[in-house]
């Protein structure tokens, strides 16, 4: 098992993945993302929990993670948590227009997010790879 130097390799190494994951869900079953949005754009439930999961996970990292101005990575995590904080917030005050415009954004392009979400998660699996090495 991969010995992390600190939380920003780690947490780098995790999205990376998770950025994988869910490039190659779109990429496998075509029109992924537009279903996911809209499930979540009619489940008031759904939208509630998954806010609550993103500001409980989103403050977690911004807390544990210290703002380290010569690191890149490190404010990486930092400003990552700080932004999942707001995602969730938003996703509970105003969930169903933030899932219609979601919907708007993918369209059918899903395929040319699937592949920017792989690069940038081969991108932040290197980047951490790269500080442990």
């Amino acid at each position: 098992m991969a010995q992390f130097t600190d939380l920003s390799d780690g947490l780098a190494f995790f999205a990376g993945l998770f950025a994988l994951a869910l490039g190659f869900a779109e990429l496998r079953v075509r029109g992924f993302y537009l279903e996911l949005l809209s499930e979540w754009e009619h489940a008031p439930g759904l939208r509630f929990l998954t806010g609550v999961v993103f500001v409980l996970g989103g403050a977690a990292i911004y807390l544990v993670n210290p703002w380290q101005v010569g690191d890149p990575l490190a404010m990486f995590a930092t400003a990552l948590g700080g932004a999942v904080v707001a995602a969730g917030l938003a996703f509970v005050a105003v969930g169903e227009r933030m899932m219609a415009l979601g919907r708007r954004l993918v369209g059918v392009r899903g395929r040319g997010w699937a592949y920017a979400l792989v690069a940038g998660g081969v991108v932040l699996i290197v980047a951490s790879f790269t500080r442990l090495i």
